[in-house]
């Protein structure tokens, strides 16, 4: 009875450890597809909740090119220095999309958050663009409004996508920044998301208020 016992309790210790890692693997996962985590760890996210110091990582685009992908390489920005680096891999592809659907462009800027301590401790997050970088994904969406909409005044175009991402946040000018790009390429932010996104009626009719 002594060596059954054991061994249940050795198996239920077993999944419960199998069980755990699973989700601190999933958990690590899913902030994966937000943000760029140096030593992840559940306690080093803990930690960078309560002490984390907040900051800028500025994205630079590499040449390197290996079958684990494409490099792209971030710095940590402090006020009169360059803090930290890293780097992370990405598929490599003509553009290359960020976890938040746009387009990566050399030099877009990403509220951060690091240990003063051990600034190798930190998490990147892609869904926080400073305010230099939504100003770059406003051009974007307006000259691609502008190129794929000739016939209406550029004032309308820059005033229907300023009116969208007043309306309906800054994520939404991916949705015209690809409007031309076919779902199977982009099945995320495609032509026809963008036409969805036209026929939102409290979109149509801000822009019958703002944009005439």
């Amino acid at each position: 009875m002594g060596i059954l016992a054991f061994s249940v309790v050795f198996i239920l210790l077993v999944a419960f450890l199998g069980l755990r890692r699973f989700g601190q693997q999933q958990d690590a996962k899913r902030v994966a597809k937000t943000s760029i985590v140096s030593q992840y760890s559940k306690e080093n996210m803990q930690r960078l909740g309560i002490e984390g110091k907040k900051t800028v990582a500025r994205l630079h685009i590499t040449q390197l090119q290996t079958e684990k992908g494409q490099k792209i390489s971030y710095s940590l920005l402090a006020l009169d220095s360059l803090m930290e680096q890293g780097d992370y891999w990405v598929k490599p592809q003509k553009t290359i999309l960020l976890p938040n659907g746009f387009p990566l462009q050399e030099g877009d800027e990403f509220d951060a958050v690091y240990l003063p301590q051990e600034p190798g401790v930190h998490r990147v997050d892609f869904f926080q663009p400073t305010l230099f970088t939504k100003k770059r994904y406003l051009e974007q969406a307006i000259l691609a409004e502008q190129k794929n909409n000739p016939a209406a005044s550029p004032q309308r175009s820059a005033c229907q996508v300023l009116t969208s991402a007043k309306l309906l946040g800054w994520q939404s000018l991916a949705h015209f920044i690809f409007q031309t790009t076919p779902p199977s390429s982009n099945p995320r932010n495609n032509q026809e998301t963008y036409e969805r996104l036209l026929q939102n009626s409290d979109l149509k009719q801000a822009y019958r208020e703002n944009c005439q």
